[in-house]
């Protein structure tokens, strides 16, 4: 395998810096190894090390033109992320050492009608995906998808699908019945084509069901786990066809080709940051990743001129092929480089970070089935999705619809709660 690529002293120092963390953080956290600090770990091995190792195995083949040369620069950008996210956890790690599972005194309940009224919205978003003809649900061999830009906000509805899946888990104790409707859920999933919701869905499900049992995730484990995943990850992303499910005659050529070789695009996020590490950055985009964010929130037809990302087009300055269209990605490292240059990566990522348990710190404040699922999704979202897409407005409007849901169904009590708090207490309650 192409070690060189990791044998250098920044490569050997930033490792040692991932070690350390994973396995400290593992024995003294109650989510264990798939804790937040711990899933932001192995998502750093897994693309800054393992990929580039395993898919350069057979030479470098480059990638839009990009190569490899060298990855000593990529890793300092990793380690300087690590760094500004392990000052985040140290500060803030009470939030952490707090088990979601713990009951509390006075647990509170969800709105039943406020969660059935957002399963209804989830419907009308699928239906409208299928009925534009953006969804292939029923798998039809001859269907043909619509290749119309097609309207962002609906899409958001399989977000929500994530921690509702995962609240009806959690309420029904995990029976047969609500697994069925998961794997329903997953099969959704594979016929829209994103890999992240699967990974985020699947991983938040294992999750769940540690803290509603009470299991300490081990090393080995979620290692095996990551395994797993990787493989999953890999098959999907090579046989998936966006809108219309997984195309199986790919199957036999995706074996030969094998299973831990080609990365189906993921290999580029390693490339992209190589490139953007080791040559000169261009003028910083500053504040507009944010800007864009809160734009994104604005529908097109009210502000048809709003801000667009420019600054993503730094992310193919190093392809020396046709790259526009192709859906080249890059890591929030790359991100960060390009706003504020070097300084910002630990400075960003402690912001960051500190966003992430912040809210775990508000999720505690839910209900058993709310605070479960939210903690539950934490670690893989910001420590997985967040840190290999680097796109802010993706990763702020998604946030958004993975965790607003589980704040929305306790609107309802919550102001039952404060309006009981507003009147005069009663003699009875005044004696207690």
């Amino acid at each position: 395998m192409e070690l060189n690529l990791v044998n250098t002293p920044t490569g050997f120092l930033t490792l040692v810096a991932l070690v350390l963390i994973f396995f400290g953080c593992a024995r003294r956290l109650p989510l264990g190894a798939l804790s937040l600090p711990c899933m932001m770990v192995l998502t750093s091995f897994i693309y800054f090390y393992l990929i580039p190792v395993l898919a350069l195995a057979a030479g470098d083949t480059g990638y839009f033109g990009m190569y490899l040369g060298s990855f000593r620069w990529a890793h300092f950008a990793v380690l300087l992320y690590v760094l500004g996210a392990l000052v985040a956890f140290l500060v803030h790690w009470r939030v952490l050492s707090v088990h979601p599972g713990a009951p509390r005194r006075n647990e509170r309940q969800i709105a039943k009608p406020v969660f059935y009224a957002l399963w209804g919205v989830v419907a009308a978003g699928v239906a409208f995906q299928i009925l534009s003809g953006k969804l292939n649900l029923t798998g039809a061999e001859n269907y043909k998808f619509a290749t119309d830009r097609e309207v962002a906000f609906f899409t958001q509805a399989y977000n929500m699908m994530v921690p509702l899946t995962l609240i009806l888990l959690i309420r029904n104790n995990f029976k047969l019945w609500s697994l069925v409707f998961a794997a329903v859920v997953v099969v959704v999933f594979l016929q829209i084509g994103f890999r992240f919701r699967i990974m985020i869905f699947l991983t938040a499900a294992v999750v769940s069901f540690a803290i509603a049992r009470n299991i300490k995730i081990r090393v080995a484990y979620a290692l095996g786990g990551a395994v797993v995943a990787l493989y999953l990850a890999n098959l999907i992303g090579s046989l998936r066809r966006y809108g219309r499910g997984l195309d199986l005659s790919q199957v036999d050529q995706v074996a030969q080709i094998g299973p831990f070789t080609s990365f189906a695009g993921e290999t580029g996020i390693a490339y992209v940051l190589a490139y953007t590490a080791e040559n000169p950055l261009p003028d910083l985009a500053m504040f507009e990743p944010w800007l864009v964010g809160v734009a994104r929130l604005v529908p097109s037809f009210i502000w048809p001129d709003k801000p667009t990302a420019e600054y993503l087009r730094h992310f193919i300055a190093g392809a020396q092929t046709k790259a526009e269209g192709a859906g080249v990605a890059a890591s929030q490292h790359v991100e960060m480089l390009l706003q504020f240059g070097w300084i910002s990566l630990p400075i960003l990522a402690f912001f960051y970070f500190t966003i992430a348990t912040s809210l775990i710190d508000r999720l505690h404040r839910l209900g058993r089935e709310a605070r479960i699922a939210g903690c539950a999704i934490v670690p893989a979202f910001f420590g997985f999705y967040m840190q290999t897409r680097g796109y802010f407005f993706q990763i702020f409007a998604d946030s958004l619809f993975f965790f607003g849901p589980l704040f929305l169904v306790h609107i309802s009590e919550r102001r039952s709660r404060r309006a009981l708090s507003a009147r005069p207490a009663s003699p009875a309650e005044l004696r207690q």
